[in-house]
């Protein structure tokens, strides 16, 4: 019986590990895109590389800036309220290695969190955290 908890323990813990090394070793610190401003600087990559270049943009909105390590919407370009696209994936090329991010059209979704306890004293259930989402 201990030799099965070992064994459980030690494929758990496996699988953390390897889903640790998933983990994107560069992220931005926005991907949320601002309406009505075109040029706009949206976010800025960390931890910062030493080189970075944009390798793919299917909506050619995007541009990055080399020096500040940012990602900005290219000077005439802009998002409008009407538009209907609200992501856009981009990749970069960061110290020598390719990066996917997406980034979204700010005001796409607005979320509520919302914490309860549930009926955790009364039927014995786990207490909960409930997220909620409201699109708009």
């Amino acid at each position: 019986m201990i030799r099965n908890a070992i064994l459980i323990l030690g494929m758990l813990l496996s699988s953390l590990i390897l889903r640790a090394g998933d983990i994107s070793k560069y992220v931005l610190d926005n991907y949320l895109i601002p309406v009505g401003k075109p040029g706009i600087m949206i976010g800025h990559i960390y931890p910062v590389p030493s080189d970075i270049r944009l390798l793919c943009d299917t909506s050619s909105l995007f541009r990055v800036d080399a020096k500040e390590k940012s990602v900005s919407l290219k000077k005439n370009k802009a998002l409008s309220k009407g538009q209907v696209t609200y992501r856009y994936g981009i990749t970069l090329l960061i110290d020598g290695q390719e990066y996917k991010f997406e980034l979204l059209k700010d005001g796409f979704s607005k979320n509520k969190v919302v914490a309860h306890r549930g009926a955790w004293k009364q039927k014995g259930f786990l207490q909960t955290l409930s997220v909620l989402f409201r699109m708009q």
